[in-house]
C-alpha cells in the first residue's frame, strides 16, 4: 500500500512508477486520477491491460480467491486496519507489523485483525511474548534467507502458528536474474 498525493491508498510495490507501470515519478506525487490512467507492466516490462488498484478494490477482489499480506510502505498500520474493517476483510487480509509497537497498536485497535510480525530468533519471540499480544493473532515472519536458529519454525509451530519464509531476496531475485526459470 502507498498513498497518492490526494490520500488514496493504492497497491504499488515501488515508490516510483517507472519499473512496473507506464508512469514516471513518485507515486506520492501523483493523484489517484492521474494514477488510474496508467497501465501496469509484466515482469518482462511489457505493458498489460491492467491498472494500479486501490487497496479497497483489492480487498473486494480478494474475497474467496486469496489472502492479501499488506506491507507497510508509507501507509500506517491503523490505516491499513481501517480498510480491512471497512470491507470486513479480516478473513482474507493480514497486516504486516514491522515493530512490536505497531503490533501492539494494531491489536489494541482491532484484536481480530491478523498480523504478520517479525520473529527471526528466540530474542524476538521473547519480546513478542512480553508484549502481551496473543499468539492466535499472528503469522510469524522468520527471514528472507536461512534462519539463524534452525528450530525457529518448530518453535513458532509449537505455539499453533505458521512461520513464513520470504522469497523476494532469494528465489524472486534468482528468477529476475535468469538464474532459475519460472517453473
Amino acid at each position: 500500500p502507498r498513498l497518492t498525493k490526494d490520500g488514496v491508498i493504492v497497491l504499488f510495490h515501488d515508490p516510483t512508477l517507472e519499473r512496473t507501470s507506464t508512469g514516471t515519478g513518485r507515486v506520492a506525487d501523483r493523484t489517484w486520477e492521474e494514477l488510474r490512467q496508467l497501465k501496469l507492466k509484466d515482469p518482462d516490462g511489457r505493458v498489460t491491460e491492467y491498472r494500479i488498484p486501490t487497496l479497497d478494490e483489492a480487498l473486494d477482489w480478494a474475497v474467496g480467491k486469496t489472502v492479501l499480506f499488506l506491507d507497510q510502505k508509507d501507509v500506517d498500520v491503523l490505516d491499513r486496519a481501517r480498510a480491512i474493517q471497512r470491507h470486513d476483510a479480516r478473513a482474507w487480509a493480514v497486516v504486516m507489523a514491522y515493530t512490536l509497537e505497531d503490533a501492539k497498536r494494531l491489536h489494541a485497535f482491532d484484536p481480530d485483525i491478523m498480523m504478520q510480525v517479525f520473529l527471526p530468533d528466540s530474542a524476538a519471540i521473547g519480546q513478542f511474548e512480553a508484549a502481551g499480544i496473543p499468539w492466535d493473532s499472528i503469522v510469524g515472519f522468520v527471514t528472507h534467507t536461512t534462519p539463524r536458529e534452525p528450530d525457529i519454525f518448530d518453535r513458532i509451530a509449537a505455539k499453533g502458528r505458521m512461520g513464513v519464509l520470504g522469497t523476494s531476496r532469494t528465489i524472486d531475485r534468482a528468477f529476475t536474474k535468469g538464474e532459475i526459470d519460472r517453473a
